[in-house]
């Protein structure tokens, strides 16, 4: 597939790359696309909001639910809607500021001592 792009040169395939360079590519991204069709709790979809990503997502479960609104959504498997989202979020700075800002502040709302919390209220409040 990359042989057969328009641009082969620009895209790079990495392999396993160590936690500390994910933390550099996430925070200078210009935004992360999360295309995924199947998930049931994306750590990349966490660390993306925790690093302040503007993010592309999927519109499959738990994705939007994920999300709640700090990321844009396109129809799975719908490349002209994932290409659009795509020139709109790296031709608009303002709204990659907005969209960070966003996630950063969507992020908080994942931490272990808030999943011990309602974790725990679950399993004893009867």
């Amino acid at each position: 597939m990359i042989a057969k792009s328009p641009k082969p040169s620009r895209i790079l395939t990495l392999g396993n790359v160590p936690w500390e360079t994910m933390v550099e590519l996430y925070r200078r991204c210009t935004l992360c696309v999360i295309a995924t069709e199947i998930e049931a709790c994306p750590n990349i979809a966490l660390e993306a909001m925790a690093a302040g990503c503007s993010i592309i997502s999927s519109d499959r479960p738990p994705l939007p639910e994920m999300f709640d609104g700090c990321a844009l959504r396109y129809e799975a498997r719908d490349i002209g809607g994932l290409s659009r989202q795509i020139l709109h979020v790296v031709e608009d700075k303002a709204l990659r500021v907005e969209m960070g800002n966003n996630a950063l502040l969507r992020a908080h709302d994942f931490s272990w001592s808030t999943c011990v919390e309602r974790t725990y209220s679950a399993l004893t409040d009867w």
